[in-house]
């Protein structure tokens, strides 16, 4: 279990320095998630990592999100919150619509659908559905996806929309 843990982790290192020297969107962070993917994906029952180290990494990242927070977006808090409020409500009706009709179609299981297609960062998500009964597999390949695609077009699409 060690040696899997330590060679995932490996995994994820080099293609996460590779992804960010080639200047892919968010390469760090996608690429250390796509090559201990890959990795868990070849390896027998896949790369663990125990409960406790789970636990140091969501705080970590908790602690990373939490100190982008300063005083001046308070400012604009309740407008923000608004906005964020709406788009939450939007983005999660359609969600929501998306997973029941693939559910439906039969490609996933409910909990899974409904985790696979909720607004939300890929770790949380990922947590969560386990959580809760979902094939967090399946869930972490959703957003996944989703965060690549959304990584690897926003900077060309602002770019492009601040130069028009």
């Amino acid at each position: 279990m060690t040696s899997t843990l330590f060679f995932g982790a490996l995994c994820g290192i080099i293609c996460g320095l590779v992804a960010r020297y080639f200047n892919v969107p968010g390469g760090a962070f996608i690429g250390s998630m796509f090559g201990c993917a890959v990795y868990s994906g070849f390896v027998q029952g896949g790369v663990v990592v125990p409960s406790n180290l789970r636990l140091v990494v969501q705080i970590a990242a908790g602690i990373m999100i939490g100190a982008t927070v300063r005083p001046e977006i308070f400012e604009a808090g309740w407008v923000l919150f608004a906005w964020a409020a709406g788009s939450a409500i939007l983005f999660l009706s359609v969600g929501m619509l998306l997973a029941y009709i693939a559910f439906r179609l039969g490609h996933l299981d409910k909990a899974t659908a409904f985790f696979s297609f909720a607004p939300g960062g890929l770790t949380g998500m990922a947590v969560v559905s386990q959580e809760e009964g979902a094939i967090a597999g399946q869930v972490v390949l959703m957003h996944f996806a989703r965060v690549f695609l959304i990584f690897s077009t926003v900077p060309f699409l602002v770019r492009w929309l601040l130069s028009r």
